[in-house]
């Protein structure tokens, strides 16, 4: 890139249009012709400044990555979107559905899981912290509070499993919450492509 280039991006940090920024370049081969980073690694006072090696918690914006990566293995052939998941994803198969109140014991799943449900949010996986009726349940159960309630999501165990390992808000297909589904497909992409996504 150009030194304006550059210089564009700086005064865009520091008129804070932007709140950092990072620029990367590969060529066809994989070799890193350009990194280029300004600005601070978070909105925390006297944070250290951003490096192209910063990670970064990019949230929900990792859902439309993960539906094109499904989409992918949809177009290779190596899914539909009615695939049941539950040979490839041990761990959510044997999540059971809360029961009325949450405090009971849940019951067990009585419908499939498909990779449509985990792309439409209608696979009853819910997100914990959205969620009063798995906030009851956890404290009903004793549990200890997953990651998203106590600190941040990139400290501590990141799986999936471990994260989102707790019951199905209802039997899949059968209501709409926005929830991990989708962190769930990310699970899924890699193990049907043998790939990290992370």
């Amino acid at each position: 890139m150009t030194p304006e280039f550059e210089a564009l991006v700086k005064k865009a940090v520091e008129d804070g249009l932007l709140p950092n920024a990072v620029a990367l370049a590969r060529d066809k081969s994989g070799k890193m012709n350009y990194t280029f980073a300004h600005g601070p690694s978070s909105v925390a006072p006297d944070s250290p400044p951003i490096t192209p090696s910063t990670l970064l918690t990019l949230a929900s914006m990792t859902k439309l990555i993960t539906t094109l990566s499904i989409l992918q293995l949809i177009e290779a052939g190596s899914l539909t979107l009615d695939t049941d998941v539950t040979r490839l994803l041990p761990a959510l198969s044997s999540q059971p559905v809360l029961s009325t109140p949450p405090t009971a014991a849940p019951t067990p799943r009585k419908s499939p899981i498909t990779v449509r449900h985990l792309l439409t949010h209608t696979a009853g996986t819910g997100y914990l912290f959205l969620s009063p009726q798995l906030q009851e349940w956890a404290k009903g159960a004793e549990r200890a509070l997953p990651i998203p309630l106590r600190k941040s999501p990139l400290s501590g165990d990141r799986t999936v499993d471990k994260r989102f390992g707790y019951p199905l808000l209802f039997e899949p297909g059968s209501a709409w919450a926005y929830g991990s589904g989708l962190d769930w497909a990310g699970k899924l992409v890699e193990v049907v492509s043998g790939q990290k996504l992370g």
